[in-house]
């Protein structure tokens, strides 16, 4: 019946996936806008959380990113070789005076 539960969960749900879906497509948009093409879904989280941790001018170590809610469930290995990958490309800065560890967000190009 078209009053029934099932299929107004029906309809809910298919609201909910063109939503979820065009979200993606803004964000996929946004990402290319940031200069983000090339990076791994994991390079993307680090950078993010990293930017979120960073005030102005300020700086994260490495430990504050592996606690943040869109790296914790990085692996370890996955997370330096990102971590490594976003050094090499100079999104991410090791800050001067630290051996290692700590770091500042450069704007992305």
């Amino acid at each position: 019946p078209a009053g029934s539960p099932d299929r107004q969960y029906g309809k809910q749900h298919m609201v909910s996936m063109r939503d979820l879906a065009a979200l993606k497509q803004l964000v996929r948009s946004m990402e290319r806008d940031l200069g983000f093409v090339g990076l791994t879904d994991a390079e993307k989280d680090i950078y993010l959380a990293a930017a979120e941790i960073c005030d102005a001018g300020g700086s994260v170590d490495t430990a504050q990113l592996r606690r943040h809610e869109l790296t914790r469930d990085i692996s370890r290995p996955t997370f330096h070789r990102a971590l490594r990958k976003l050094l090499s490309r100079g999104l991410l800065q090791r800050v001067q005076g630290r051996k290692v560890g700590r770091y500042s967000v450069a704007a992305p190009q």
